[in-house]
């Protein structure tokens, strides 16, 4: 099996509004078509990814469909089925964001074979195509297992130019070249990782091993700790909120300066050419601690974003050595029961 990361799935509320933010951002959007109920519009990289914008049509935004989503209906349709339709249900019945990712593959029955024989809870294959803005018809299969800690399968039928062309869609004003790496959340990596290892890459597996590399194609994927990936981020927003609490009390400050001032000297009544003057000196004098003070804020604020980052890096490290210790006793207790086991025999 030859499975190369394709694309991720993004759903997103209104198709139109989406292709003006991500355009914003400095990326070429270009319209895919549509397929079904749903619109698409994808953005590609020369590494032959892309992103895909996906919406519901408007038709499927009526009241009744709001008021079957609030109901489960939807949800209690997806789970009935037992083809990959249950999988492509779910994007449209939760919340807007990233959904789903699907890697690419030669044979995808054959895989989807090899899965069902490892007792993963398959769904059945099914043909899909996309009507594309220039009246070209785009046509794939998609499988792939029940659970959502493997990616959807994908195997093109017709040349995957069609659905993925790359003349004049990869020059992005932004810079934006190629998906390179790509991580996911999950509750315990170690087991997401090499699950995914197992079964997209089953030669380069190896049983009972750590963490293992998945490559796909040319993309890194990995998964990292959701609860670890929180605490970083608390962290860092705590550092964040600290700066922040250090301008408010300077802005306090020079509020209370100027009030004084407004009492004082600024009030119409007390105004001369030389007492203009002298505000005007110490205004300036004034302006430039305010500078120095935003200056260092500036430095501050790097400090603890590069404190942050070294932090970070200080984190995966110490999680990393924690799990090759478990894994040293896990082996050793495995040793240990063994030797147990020919001395009694």
């Amino acid at each position: 099996m030859s499975a190369k990361f394709d694309h991720l799935v993004i759903f997103v509320s209104n198709l139109d509004d989406a292709i003006n933010d991500f355009t914003d951002l400095g990326f070429k959007v270009a319209r895919g078509g549509s397929h079904g109920l749903t619109e698409n519009a994808l953005i590609i990289f020369a590494n032959q990814t892309y992103i895909e914008l996906l919406a519901l049509k408007p038709f499927w935004h009526s009241p009744f469909m709001r008021i079957a989503n609030r109901l489960g209906l939807l949800q209690w349709q997806s789970e009935r089925k037992a083809n990959i339709y249950c999988r492509l249900l779910r994007w449209v019945n939760g919340d807007i964001g990233p959904v789903d990712w699907c890697v690419s593959v030669t044979d995808l029955e054959s895989t989807l074979g090899r899965w069902k024989d490892s007792h993963l809870d398959v769904l059945k294959s099914e043909t899909f195509a996309r009507a594309r803005v220039d009246g070209g018809i785009v046509r794939w299969y998609l499988g792939g297992a029940k659970s959502h800690d493997l990616p959807i399968l994908l195997e093109d039928i017709t040349p995957i130019d069609y659905r993925m062309p790359l003349a004049g869609t990869t020059d992005h004003p932004n810079g934006a070249v190629e998906i390179r790496a790509i991580q996911f959340k999950m509750q315990d990596h170690v087991i997401a990782q090499n699950t995914a290892v197992r079964f997209l890459l089953p030669a380069d597996y190896k049983d009972g091993a750590k963490r293992q590399d998945l490559t796909l194609g040319n993309v890194q994927v990995s998964f990292e700790e959701l609860a670890a990936i929180n605490t970083q981020l608390i962290a860092i927003n705590n550092k964040i909120m600290d700066a922040n609490q250090g301008i408010v009390v300077f802005n306090a400050e020079q509020i209370a300066v100027n009030s004084s001032l407004l009492d004082g000297d600024l009030k119409p009544s007390n105004a001369t050419v030389d007492g203009n003057a002298t505000l005007i000196a110490a205004n300036a004098v004034a302006m430039q601690e305010i500078a120095s003070k935003a200056a260092r804020n500036g430095d501050r604020m790097k400090s603890l974003l590069s404190s942050s980052a070294e932090n970070s890096a200080s984190l995966m490290d110490n999680k990393a050595l924690i799990n090759e210790r478990r894994e040293s006793i896990l082996n050793n207790r495995d040793d240990i029961l063994a030797n147990r086991q020919r001395v009694s025999g």
